[in-house]
């Protein structure tokens, strides 16, 4: 009688968004759903939710406990058909019947005026149904989420962590936290699930699925919820490249120099400010590019310090403004150049405005042009004070929006200053007036390119190694302040020396080259000099300007340098450099850094690795008969090392690691250093119980932070259970996706 009781339930249960059709048979379920089980829908099946909650963070963990009698911070969710296909309904205990046997773990004696939230189904195809929380800012350390539930015919609950997909309908599972919650449970039993510590915004799922049965159907009922937790009260995301907020607007001097409006690295000493109502989502000086790749889809990154904003889904306007300082009035062709970067679905604009906030132009900055560099041109003449804003105006508001700003170039004279005569003598700190000097950035900047070729006025020759970091970029001035066989306002590479001095630029290593022909556009003063080398053959300059040559066959990897140098105070200008012929494609530090580590030792050797002996206990690495890396640690010894050799990549790869070891309580770590005596900072790979007696492959990512790594026997249990034999086999580097790179 009990079984068709539940079979009763679960098809009324199907029907619930229909009770007020007044159908009778509707009203006829209802009516055996009461009967036997004493519970009955209340308000409908809709159950209150705070919609307002849905609009911002949670400020209290409390906020998420629910007993479904008054509003709650829980809703269901629109279907997608993927992790929802139905809905919770409410319902009520309005007598004192005890829940049959079948209908477990919970309490089967809940007292009269008890609600709870129910989803059921009796189709044969298995539905689901997500109670959905409000969402949260980030939560550390661990939470604990509780409530009460009943299940019944195979109907299973499970709790996942979510966050909006780019479409709004639907939601991305970011980890389901282990559930041990099901209908063998000893009875009265709470579902309790540990909720690991998140560093991003999610929301919480109580997910009723399996849901099915033609015959006698299947539902879940919830109860009671509570969540204990240290929850932030706003996004860590707002800190996502790190540093700290830029400076808000305030009274200062006016600018006396238009190179005051240049910034690419020390942004605190600029005339660039957080605008006066940025109280949400302000600007940021960053420099930590750790999550770079998660975020923005460029490969080209911004080097040094940058500005940078996020702004978080949950914010309401207005947002933060990147506002410059007011540039009084200028009497000469103005332009503004930096670089930039969007997160996918983002939309900016940057405008010049008067003192009133009157736009007086805007120029849109969209993801599809980034990086750049953009430049905004002013109208040549304005005899009235204006300044620059940069305003992030629409994003994905499933994820928010991200705007990164770096390398601005400022170009043109105020008012206010005065031409500088051209100099008779190089005066190097007039020199760097004259051409707006700006440090050079990072040769990670560009690391993708492929071919030497490069402009300066296009980009930044980042391809290129500026080691000594005496390489400056600048803008042509006008050839009555210095005379340069070039265009006004082009970007160029310039090197002023103070005294007796040399300076270097190199190539990345070039593969190989078949009649190829390198060509440096280039300029300089009386004292200085420009040489172009390859194998061991150079070219020098013989004029004050023009254009240095280099032939150049090489079947094997070489290098290029640019070396100049002065014999007293002096300026070398580079334009721009070409090639003809075939020079074959510049690997990136990623394929080269492959090379370098990757190795399967079957010639015998270590390859770049070394293993070194710091103390007495320890022993090496050697290869063995079967071409593999083995280390057998026994009395008197305890550790063996391997170091990879120094390394660099420009992207996150993973390393697969062949290795093994066969005794109880070997240990085998990973270090993302030289530092082997502190194995508590190492991860640990294999050990201290042997699964097997096979080799493995561990995967380890590496971090573009990473220089060298090092690879840690360990073995100190000698006395309780013998040798132990450690093997590498193999060391390979791929992307994360799998494919290989070398």
């Amino acid at each position: 009688m009990r079984h068709a009781t539940l079979t009763f339930l679960a098809a009324a249960l199907l029907q619930l968004s229909l009770v007020n059709a007044c159908f009778p048979h509707y009203k006829k379920e209802l009516r055996y759903l009461s009967f036997y089980l004493g519970v009955r829908p209340v308000e409908k099946g809709d159950f209150a939710t705070n919609e307002e909650a849905y609009t911002r963070y949670i400020q209290n963990p409390n906020e998420l406990n629910c007993n479904f009698t008054e509003e709650c911070a829980w809703k269901n969710v629109d279907s997608d058909g993927l992790l929802d296909s139905s809905d919770f309904y409410l319902f009520e205990k309005y007598d004192k019947k005890t829940f049959p046997i079948q209908v477990r773990p919970g309490n089967p004696n809940l007292p009269q005026g008890r609600h709870f939230v129910l989803a059921g189904n009796t189709t044969n195809t298995p539905q689901s149904a997500v109670l959905l929380s409000a969402p949260i800012a980030c939560q550390k350390p661990n939470g604990q989420l509780a409530f009460e539930y009943w299940l019944y015919n195979n109907a299973k609950v499970e709790v996942v962590l979510v966050k909006r997909r780019s479409h709004r309908r639907t939601l991305q599972v970011i980890t389901r936290p282990n559930v041990n919650c099901h209908f063998l449970r000893s009875q009265n039993d709470f579902c309790v699930v540990d909720i690991p510590e998140m560093t991003e915004p999610f929301q919480i799922g109580i997910r009723a699925f399996n849901i099915r049965d033609s015959s006698v159907g299947g539902f879940v009922m919830i109860s009671n919820i509570r969540y204990v937790a240290e929850i932030c009260r706003h996004s860590m995301m707002t800190y996502l490249f790190g540093g700290k907020t830029l400076a808000s607007v305030h009274e200062i001097e006016s600018p006396t120099s238009a190179t005051e409006f240049s910034c690419s690295e020390n942004f605190e000493k600029c005339r660039w400010f957080n605008g006066a109502q940025a109280v949400v989502s302000p600007w940021r000086i960053g420099r930590n590019l750790t999550k770079w790749e998660t975020m923005i889809t460029s490969k080209v990154r911004p080097s040094g310090n940058f500005l940078y904003q996020f702004v978080d889904a949950m914010s309401r306007r207005p947002y933060g403004i990147l506002e410059s300082a007011y540039v009084p009035c200028t009497t000469t062709e103005t332009s503004i150049t930096f670089k930039y970067w969007l997160m996918r679905g983002s939309q900016a604009q940057i405008c010049t405005v008067s003192l009133e906030n009157v736009p007086f132009s805007c120029a849109y900055l969209s993801d599809t042009e980034a990086p750049g560099p953009i430049t905004i041109d002013v109208d040549p003449e304005v005899n009235e004070p204006f300044k620059f804003t940069v305003e992030l105006i629409e994003f994905d508001h499933s994820r928010g929006g991200i705007i990164v700003i770096d390398d601005i170039v400022y170009s043109g004279l105020l008012c206010t200053e005065t031409t500088t005569q051209a100099p008779t003598t190089i005066d190097p700190y007039q020199i760097s007036e004259i051409f707006r000097l700006q440090p050079f950035p990072d040769q990670n900047v560009n690391v993708q390119a492929r071919e030497l070729d490069c402009s300066f006025d296009k980009d930044f020759c980042t391809q290129w190694i500026n080691d000594d970091g005496k390489l400056e970029f600048g803008l042509v001035p006008g050839k009555d302040v210095f005379d340069l066989p070039f265009d006004l306002d082009e970007t160029v590479g310039v090197i002023v020396f103070d005294k007796a001095d040399t300076a270097q630029i190199k190539s990345r290593p070039i593969p190989c080259a078949y009649g190829g022909t390198i060509s440096v556009l280039y300029y300089t003063s009386g004292a200085g000099s420009l040489d172009i080398c390859a194998k061991g053959h150079c070219h020098g300059s013989v004029a004050s300007h023009g254009v240095l040559d280099l032939n150049v066959t090489s079947y094997e990897p070489f290098e290029i340098e640019m070396n100049a140098a002065s014999k007293d105070r002096a300026i070398v200008v580079i334009r721009d450099v070409t090639t003809n012929g075939k020079f074959c494609a510049l690997e990136t530090p990623t394929e080269m850094s492959c090379k370098s580590i990757t190795c399967n030792f079957k010639r015998g050797e270590l390859c770049k690795y070394t293993s070194p002996l710091y103390e007495s206990s320890d022993i090496g690495f050697e290869v063995g008969k079967d071409k593999s890396l083995t280390a057998v640690i026994s009395a008197g010894s305890k550790r063996a090392i391997l170091f990879s050799p120094e390394f660099e990549v420009s992207e996150t790869v993973q390393l697969h690691l062949k290795i093994s070891h066969n005794t109880f309580g070997s240990l085998v770590y990973f270090c993302g250093d030289d530092n082997v005596d502190q194995l508590d900072n190492c991860q640990l790979l294999l050990g201290p119980k042997v699964e097997n007696y096979q080799e493995d492959t561990v995967i380890v990512e590496i971090d573009t932070d990473v220089r060298q790594f090092s690879l840690v026997a360990y073995h100190d249990k000698f006395l309780q259970f013998g040798d132990a034999k450690f093997t590498v086999s193999a060391i390979q580097v791929v992307y994360p996706n799998g494919t290989q790179i070398c």
